[in-house]
């Protein structure tokens, strides 16, 4: 970054003063293979190499670091022992900004649901949805400038390994007040948490943590601000203050990033996994409203049915398989690095420390996991029922039921519930008669259903 744009920046090599279990903590969040991969990633980088008191040259403890990595791989050293290693041996002087930046983005790799996820909209002046291309480095140089004017600050980019999503870490830093303790571990600035934004390739939407705070609402601003736009046309970020928060990364990425299945969930799936529509120069007696495999229909159960009805409401599909093996659209440049080399952040799982890393699904599982859904029921009184007044006075003739749903997956959960018995008397729902908001069809959208029609908030 040329010397302009360093006001007020911090760089990547400095070191929070923090005692050595702060730094433990954030390393412990990390699955072993994470914190191996980085011990050996970390010494090939100028500004994250180990201490190297004790060694003849910086190049010796390096490769002693690397070698120990390695050795940690092959020998499956419990994680407690690396996070030590690390932090008592290798950096005995704390970890940089760098260091703890890329921590953090690997954490969204290997736990995806460890955060908390919103949506602002990008329109311009006529209230149009624009979608934005950005360039990384000339934006977070940008960035720093604008938010310098504020803040001591340091923002991280990096581009997600298994998605089409820019990553932008930003952490804001103020100077701490004249203290007479005497204690030299205080730290002389203070930090607020680190922000995220997860910027999707040709979308008109930005992904990023949400917060109530002025801190989130500055960094928006900037975010606003330095977005490619003409003078003429103005862009503005748009953030629906009522959404709820998603904790999947990649069920964000379906929903505002540029995946067909994003406005195409529940009985819908089916377009999007290109399974309905016909190419011109295919046999229409092979589609798969025409085929019947009449080798099922005579010995189908009651179960049977009732999961292939509950396939095609929630998914789509009879068998509840996708077939797409993505969700989304890969950038063609993206296809061709992931082709020529491996991302450092995709691993072989080899531990049982990393378990935990891994998101668990079955056959009721949605394309998007959704935490939370919340609709507002809307029935007109029988009293009223032939009165079309739609008037204030006419709404108190409504009565209102607010639904809300949570859970790791609630349209899974309720995917599950529809096919737990055949007796109709003893559903709990059933998915015959279920209305196609309660499928998830409406993605992330909350809203009023009234007499029986579903508007969103």
């Amino acid at each position: 970054m040329s010397g302009q744009y360093r006001k007020n920046v911090l760089p990547n090599t400095y070191i929070p003063v923090h005692p050595e279990t702060v730094f433990m903590t954030v390393l412990s969040k990390l699955p072993r293979s994470s914190l191996v991969e980085l011990c050996s990633r970390w010494p090939r980088i100028v500004n994250t190499q180990p201490y190297s008191h004790g060694y003849s040259t910086q190049r010796a403890c390096n490769k002693a670091v690397m070698a120990d990595a390695v050795k940690f791989k092959q020998e499956k050293t419990n994680k407690k022992q690396i996070v030590d290693s690390i932090v008592l041996k290798y950096w005995p002087n704390g970890l940089n900004l760098l260091q703890l930046a890329q921590i953090d983005c690997q954490l969204i790799v290997d736990k995806p649901n460890s955060f908390n996820w919103i949506s602002s909209a990008v329109k311009n002046s006529n209230g149009l949805e624009v979608p934005i291309v950005l360039e990384p480095k000339t934006f977070l140089e940008m960035l720093s400038k604008d938010l310098g004017t504020f803040f001591m600050n340091h923002i991280y980019v990096c581009k997600h390994p298994k998605l089409p999503l820019i990553i932008i870490r930003i952490q804001l830093f103020d100077l701490q007040a004249a203290s007479s303790s005497r204690t030299s571990n205080r730290p002389h600035i203070s930090s607020s948490r680190a922000h995220f934004v997860a910027i999707p390739m040709n979308s008109a939407y930005i992904i990023h943590t949400p917060g109530n705070d002025l801190v989130t609402d500055i960094i928006l601003q900037v975010i606003e601000r330095n977005l490619p736009q003409k003078k003429s046309n103005l862009l503005q970020l748009i953030t629906d203050r009522k959404q709820q928060p998603i904790k999947s990364l990649e069920s964000m990425q379906i929903l505002f990033g540029n995946s067909r299945f994003g406005n195409s969930l529940g009985a819908w799936s089916a377009y999007a996994d290109s399974t309905i529509d016909i190419s011109p120069l295919g046999a229409i007696e092979d589609h798969t409203t025409v085929y019947k495999n009449d080798s099922k229909a005579p010995t189908e159960t009651e179960m049977e049915k009732l999961k292939r009805i509950a396939n095609l409401r929630f998914k789509g599909s009879e068998d509840g398989i996708i077939k797409s093996e993505q969700l989304f659209t890969e950038p063609f440049i993206l296809q061709r690095r992931k082709k020529r080399k491996r991302p450092f952040s995709i691993y072989d799982h080899d531990n049982k420390d990393d378990s935990e890393t891994i998101i668990h699904k079955n056959e009721f599982s949605s394309i998007a996991p959704l935490q939370y859904a919340e609709f507002e029921l809307k029935e007109k009184l029988d009293a009223f029922a032939d009165n079309n007044d739609n008037s204030n006075d006419a709404q108190e003739h409504y009565t209102s039921i607010t639904l809300k749903l949570s859970g790791p997956d609630v349209f899974a959960g309720l995917h599950e519930l529809s096919v737990m018995v055949t007796n109709e008397e003893k559903m709990v729902v059933n998915p015959v008669k279920m209305p196609s908001w309660l499928t998830g069809e409406e993605g992330q959208s909350c809203g009023i259903v009234k007499d029986g029609k579903f508007s969103k908030l």
